[in-house]
């Protein structure tokens, strides 16, 4: 690998909690009879709480709950989801193999999630993951979320690399183009689940360790 430091996202990317978070929007649907395609809530996949991606989709629901009353009922049952949720039992396949593969050829690595800081920790923590990585940075420490490219910018500062030296692995539209907004190398777990598109990214891949002899 040509790349001196790694940057991961970690929804999609290190933990397959998409297709988690896609289930549990259908169970809250049906548990309050709310009747609207399961499909509009791919819209959330790689957002941040800042596009107001919820009130969007809220807009398309037929009922008369006030928006904040449907925001909190939403925001309580997805945080008791999590909170029940083994975070190790939906680590991809590949992850391990691949950070012990950067280990052992002394890259280092980082998480740069829009998620907020505690959900990431608990995440890595049950997937028995934190002594691969060498930080975390949470979206909520920039103005502006993924698109934009503040995170990465961030995360090579504090790597000391470049663009041209910094590989992001991301699988949304926005995660892609706020590692191509920094000017980085961007490699994409393959969607093929939720039709996001991917065309920006650099490389597909569908195991990642495909990406040692890049």
């Amino acid at each position: 690998m040509k790349f001196k430091a790694v940057c991961f996202d970690l929804d999609g990317v290190i933990i397959d909690s998409e297709r988690k978070d896609q289930q549990w929007n259908e169970q809250f649907c049906r548990i309050h009879h709310f009747h609207i395609d399961p499909r509009e809530f791919y819209r959330l996949i790689g957002g941040s709480k800042g596009m107001n991606i919820l009130e969007t989709i809220y807009e398309k629901i037929n009922t008369d709950i006030p928006y904040p009353q449907f925001q909190q009922m939403y925001r309580a049952y997805k945080r008791h989801q999590r909170e029940i949720l083994d975070y190790g039992s939906i680590v991809f396949n590949d992850v391990v193999p691949f950070l012990k593969w950067l280990k052992h050829n002394s890259i280092p690595c980082c998480i740069a999630s829009s998620s907020n800081m505690a959900y990431i920790e608990h995440a890595v923590d049950q997937g028995k993951l934190k002594s691969y990585f060498d930080f975390f940075v949470t979206g909520d420490d920039f103005k502006q979320s993924k698109p934009n490219p503040d995170i990465y910018l961030h995360c090579m500062e504090r790597f000391g690399t470049s663009p041209s030296d910094t590989l992001v692995i991301e699988d949304s539209p926005y995660g892609i183009l706020a590692g191509r907004n920094a000017g980085c190398f961007v490699a994409a777990r393959r969607d093929m689940i939720f039709g996001l598109d991917q065309s920006k990214a650099d490389l597909l891949f569908e195991n990642l360790m495909e990406l040692t002899i890049i």
